[in-house]
């Protein structure tokens, strides 16, 4: 039995709206998610405030990359948004009660940046919960630890 064959990569473009352009590699059969929290990484950002599209459409996070027609020299945009945006319901309701909170500071923009601020730290918190988590589905990781894991001590009498 010869040894499996790797899986084949393809180059895609990442762009920004900014101008910023770099090559990232991928494979065919990652969900575009695979893809996205690698763009992050390169990024900085937390995954859930990186947004992909390919022409003029976002792509879906769980769909496979070759059924979303990325492939070899695709060139995709990546757009960063923040943890929390203007108009969705968390956002409304974060900032209702953060308008009474005199705690927070005088300033209404003063507010917002605050709970700017908590939402991304909240957002980077929750990667690194969803990474631990696939760690602990790997196969042979014990305890999703890595190369922390400890061995099992063996009792002597």
């Amino acid at each position: 039995m010869g040894a499996a064959e790797p899986e084949p990569t393809c180059r895609v473009t990442i762009s920004m709206l900014g101008g910023k352009c770099w090559g990232e590699e991928a494979h065919p059969g990652w969900a575009v998610r695979d893809l996205r929290d690698q763009v992050a990484a390169s990024l900085g950002f937390a995954k859930a405030q990186v947004k992909l599209l390919f022409g003029a459409a976002e792509l879906q996070s769980r769909a496979p990359l070759e059924r979303s027609g990325v492939g070899e020299g695709a060139l995709l945009t990546a757009v960063v948004v923040p943890p929390i945006y203007p108009g969705s319901g968390v956002y409304e309701a974060i900032v209702s009660s953060a308008v009474g909170a005199p705690a927070l500071g005088e300033e209404s923009e003063e507010r917002m940046q605050i709970v700017q601020d908590v939402m991304g730290k909240k957002a980077r918190l929750n990667d690194a919960f969803q990474e631990l988590l696939r760690r602990r589905a790997r196969p042979g990781d014990r305890a999703g630890l890595g190369r922390w894991a400890m061995t099992p001590r063996r009792r002597t009498m």
